[in-house]
């Protein structure tokens, strides 16, 4: 079987690299490994900006004006805002949402089928999957932050470092109290005692909630801890945490990995492509990445289109690929890992934020157009760098 592109993995990243090519009239086969409708261990936050980009008129999620912020000391910052800052929203219906959108621009998601590479004399030549081969001269990568496809080509270089762990609760809780304890914000919660260089989230549902907690793999082993007991522990003991979700009703529990730049050695090569959490396009400050997703998605298969209308599939060629996504998220996922040293990492860090941002209304703009991700994270920092009199006038008594 010959198609122009192969893609694996049918999550946001594979969905619109696979939207795009169809709608430039290619062949393309997308390989999912799970059934289309499976959920994704994810707090399901969307932000507006990746809404508007990409055209995407999803409308099963919960709408959010912003972010409430609750410090190691328990100081409440709301970052809220009249106009919708993004949706909340269940993995499940949304990503089966962008790859309806996929079919409809004309391509075919196989379900239920692993694919692993076809090499041929060194050379990836396709995909293998379940019987059958499925040859294409180019393959885009979006399996996921295991990164099972990328470890079977030698690609793989994670270590504890750019990894992390999440585990979080998928909650019952009625709409009126969802409403009135949370209502249009998703909320974090900082705190070493909850989760040691991480944090917790609380995210508002249509009839239910969203809460889980994520950190370091590194920190995990060194400090010997496991992410359940800790979410345990502050579902029922957070001052503040626990009036929110007093009488919220368990209903299953999801943990995933997730992986940051540097997960692989390249995120090109001849004949490939990866894009998503398989190439570790994840925020290290926030540990978002669905924005990065949908972004590597995109520019993979624009410049697949390209690459099949000049019929060079080399990794000169293909290296326009890394040129494009650094330009557009390069600086996030450079400078997110100092944001996290400066910021996250510590709780001095985290309570100073939350105060600056309390007491400081640039600050808080500044802190508001990050968190809908409509501010680079280099244009951040500078931007305090200029004005760090009004940062420090906001910490200082």
């Amino acid at each position: 079987m010959m198609e122009d592109v192969l893609v694996v993995g049918a999550g946001p990243a594979g969905s619109m690299a696979s939207r795009i090519l169809a709608e430039q009239g290619y062949s393309v086969t997308c390989f999912e490994k799970g059934p289309l409708i499976r959920e994704k261990p994810c707090g399901g936050g969307i932000p507006e900006i990746a809404l508007r980009e990409f055209s995407i008129n999803f409308t099963k999620g919960k709408p959010v004006y912003g972010v409430r912020l609750c410090s190691p000391h328990n100081n409440i910052i709301d970052l809220s805002q009249p106009s919708r800052a993004g949706i909340s929203a269940y993995r499940a219906d949304f990503d089966y949402y962008l790859m309806q959108e996929a079919q409809k621009a004309g391509a075919c998601i196989k379900e239920n089928l692993a694919a692993s590479p076809l090499i041929e004399e060194g050379t990836l030549k396709g995909v293998k999957a379940g019987e059958h081969v499925y040859r294409a001269p180019l393959v885009i990568i979006c399996d996921g932050a295991l990164c099972s496809f990328a470890r079977k080509m030698g690609l793989y270089v994670g270590g504890d470092d750019n990894q992390a762990a999440a585990f979080q609760y998928q909650m019952n809780l009625k709409d009126s109290l969802v409403e009135e304890r949370i209502g249009g914000v998703l909320e974090m919660y900082f705190g070493n005692q909850w989760v040691p260089r991480g944090y917790t989230w609380v995210f508002p549902k249509h009839g239910g909630i969203t809460v889980g907690n994520a950190t370091w793999l590194s920190i995990m082993k060194a400090q010997k801890v496991t992410l359940k007991p800790l979410l345990d522990k502050f579902i029922q003991q957070h001052p503040v945490a626990r009036k929110t979700l007093e009488g919220a009703e368990i209903v299953y529990s999801q943990s995933h990995l997730l992986a940051f730049p540097g997960i692989v050695k390249s995120v090109y090569g001849d004949h490939f492509l990866i894009a998503g959490d398989a190439g570790g396009f994840t925020s290290y400050a926030t540990g978002g990445g669905l924005y990065y997703a949908l972004t590597s998605g995109k520019i993979a298969g624009e410049v697949a289109a390209e690459a099949l209308k000049k019929r060079d599939f080399s990794k000169r060629f293909l290296k326009a690929y890394e040129r494009r996504v650094n330009m557009k998220i390069g600086a996030d996922m450079k400078w997110g890992r100092v944001m996290r040293r400066l910021f996250l990492n510590k709780d001095i860090g985290q309570e100073l934020l939350v105060k600056s941002i309390e007491k400081n209304s640039w600050v808080r703009e500044q802190a508001v157009l990050l968190l809908k991700e409509e501010i680079r994270y280099d244009a951040f920092l500078l931007s305090l760098l200029l004005h760090l009199h009004r940062v420090i006038q906001s910490i200082v008594p």
